[in-house]
C-alpha cells in the first residue's frame, strides 16, 4: 500500500538511503568520526538550502544490531533528523521499525512509513526502498533477517565490515558468473580462431563480462519496477536498495548508498532537475544530472 503525502514547500528534496547504522564497532561504518562528520556537513547543506530530507530505507541495520543500542550510539543524528522533519521510508534492514514497540524508542521512528507518494512542485513522485520487488528480499521478515545478521557475525568480525549486504552478495554472484562465462566464451573464441585463422575474435576480459552482467542486472531490476509501476499507475519512481546511484530509465532514479566510500544522494528541484551526486570532504561531487521526463 502506498501512502500519499503533500510536500508543502517548494524547496529541493534531498534523498539518501542505506546508511546501515549500527551500535559501534567494525560493523558500524558510522562509528568512524569521519563518516559522522560528512553526514553532519551534508545535513548542514540541506538546511542551508531549506530542503526536505528523505531517508529511503535502511537507515538502521536491525539485522545486525539492537535498535536501542543504535539509537543510543547515534542519538544526536536521530534528534537532528527528527528536528528536520525527515521523511523516513523503511527498507528491508529496518522493516521492523513499523512495529508499535519500535516506534516508542525515539520520536523519529513514530513517523516511519512504507512506500509513499508525494507531490513535489507539479510532479508526483513515488518513494520506496526497492526490496519490495526483489525476489531475494521481499519475503524476508525482520526475525529471519536478524538470524542472517547473527550468522554473518563471525565472518564480518574477521573482515572488519559488513560483508553480507544486497550489493556485496549480488556482486559476488556476478563475479562467479563472469568467471565461468569468460572461460567458456574465450574457449569458444580460441576454437573459432583455430578453425578460421582469418576470422579471429577479440579475447574478452572478465571485467568486460562482469560489466555486461551488471548492466543486465540493472535492466532486470528496472523491469521488476515496471510491473509494479503498471499496477499502481505511478508517475516517477525513486528507490534505493541496490546501492547503485543513477538514472536507469526516463522514470526511475536510484539514490545509491552511504556505505563504503560512497555518500550518494539525489537532489530533486521543483522544476524537475535531478542532481545525482556524492558528498565528499570538499562538498558536492556531481555524478550526473537529469530532468524528470514527466510533468
Amino acid at each position: 500500500m502506498i501512502t500519499q503525502k503533500q510536500i508543502k514547500q517548494n524547496g529541493p528534496l534531498f534523498i539518501i538511503s542505506d546508511l546501515h547504522l549500527g551500535s559501534g564497532g567494525a560493523r558500524d561504518e558510522f562509528a568512524s568520526s569521519n563518516k559522522r562528520k560528512l553526514l553532519a556537513e551534508f545535513l548542514d547543506m540541506v538546511e542551508s538550502e531549506a530542503g526536505q530530507v528523505v531517508i529511503l530505507g535502511d537507515l538502521v541495520d536491525l539485522w545486525r544490531f539492537n535498535l536501542r543500542s543504535v539509537v543510543r550510539t547515534h542519538r544526536e543524528l536521530f534528534d537532528r533528523l527528527y528536528e528536520m522533519n525527515a521523511i523516513y521510508v523503511v527498507g528491508n534492514h529496518d522493516r521492523g521499525l513499523r512495529s508499535l514497540k519500535a516506534q516508542t524508542v525515539h520520536p523519529l521512528l513514530g513517523n516511519v512509513t512504507g512506500p509513499v507518494k508525494i507531490i513535489h512542485g507539479k510532479r508526483d513522485l513515488v518513494l520506496m526502498h526497492g526490496h519490495e520487488v526483489d525476489a531475494m528480499n521481499k519475503f524476508i521478515r525482520p526475525g529471519f533477517g536478524k538470524m542472517l545478521g547473527i550468522s554473518a557475525y563471525p565472518i564480518e568480525r574477521w573482515t572488519g565490515g559488513q560483508v553480507f549486504t544486497s550489493e556485496v552478495i549480488a556482486d559476488k554472484i556476478l563475479e562467479l558468473q563472469s568467471w565461468f562465462l569468460t572461460a567458456i566464451l574465450n574457449m569458444g573464441r580460441q576454437m573459432n580462431s583455430f578453425i578460421n585463422p582469418h576470422d579471429s575474435l577479440k579475447h574478452l576480459s572478465r571485467d568486460e563480462v562482469f560489466a555486461s552482467l551488471r548492466k543486465r542486472r540493472d535492466h532486470k531490476f528496472v523491469r521488476m519496477h515496471e510491473h509494479r509501476k503498471a499496477d499502481q499507475e505511478d508517475t516517477m519512481l525513486v528507490s534505493a536498495h541496490t546501492h547503485r546511484a543513477g538514472r536507469f530509465s526516463d522514470w526511475y532514479f536510484n539514490s545509491g548508498s552511504w556505505t563504503g566510500i560512497k555518500q550518494n544522494f539525489l537532489r530533486i528541484l521543483p522544476d524537475g532537475l535531478v542532481d545525482i551526486a556524492d558528498w565528499t570532504t570538499s562538498g558536492i561531487r556531481p555524478l550526473e544530472n537529469q530532468f524528470l521526463s514527466c510533468a
